[in-house]
């Protein structure tokens, strides 16, 4: 019931609306998004520890299980909060690389708890469901080494900047940038900003010099 009107209170007050002027957004991305994670990181564990041992021979256990599927069930909204706060972040001023790494890492947990409720419906053993974490976990870190994270990262923040947005120009002037990031930004050296335009074009001929 408390998971319920929390997930009522999230609902209400992050979605739908206009976010005033100086709203903490850093702090509901960062420590909010990480600790919501957690949380559910938290509820797989404890799916896996009730669904063991003695428990499975109970005579109720089916009514057991329905609890399960409504906490299961509360926590998928859970997930939907957080991917929602990472959402409004990269919406207030980009894309980086710790937000991609955010979305891959809020994407692993959410693949390990629908393994939680797959080991409780096939009846699996917390082995099996160790090995599967550890097979999500590796195939998310494999995923992220292949995906080009500044190319998908600065392309973007540039059609942000390009369509009237600056706000994502902030990411381009104090994180680094890799070769596939940087041909990303061609296309602002003829922003109509001279701030931006000059900037990027100093930024190419640094890098330029530098190689």
């Amino acid at each position: 019931g408390l998971f319920a009107a929390y997930l009522v209170f999230e609902f209400q007050s992050l979605w739908f609306r206009e976010f005033p002027k100086g709203f903490h957004y850093s702090g509901y991305a960062h420590e909010g998004a990480a600790w919501l994670t957690f949380a559910l990181g938290l509820a797989t564990v404890m799916l896996s520890l009730i669904f063991r041992g003695d428990v499975l021979q109970d005579e109720r256990l089916p009514n057991l299980k329905r609890l399960a599927w409504v906490w299961s069930a509360l926590n998928l909204l859970l997930a939907m909060a957080v991917y929602h706060r990472l959402c409004i972040y990269v919406g207030f001023n980009g894309m980086t690389r710790m937000r991609m790494v955010g979305f891959f890492g809020m994407t692993t947990v959410v693949v390990g708890f629908g393994m939680a409720v797959w080991k409780i419906a096939r009846q699996r053993d917390f082995v099996w469901l160790f090995r599967a974490d550890l097979w999500a976990l590796a195939a998310a870190v494999f995923l992220y080494a292949l995906t080009p994270v500044d190319l998908i990262v600065m392309r973007y923040n540039v059609a942000r900047i390009l369509a009237g947005d600056p706000a994502p120009s902030v990411q381009i002037s104090v994180h680094p940038i890799d070769a596939e990031g940087l041909r990303e930004l061609r296309p602002l050296m003829d922003c109509r900003d001279e701030t931006i335009r000059e900037g990027v074009q100093a930024l190419l001929a640094r890098r330029e010099s530098e190689m």
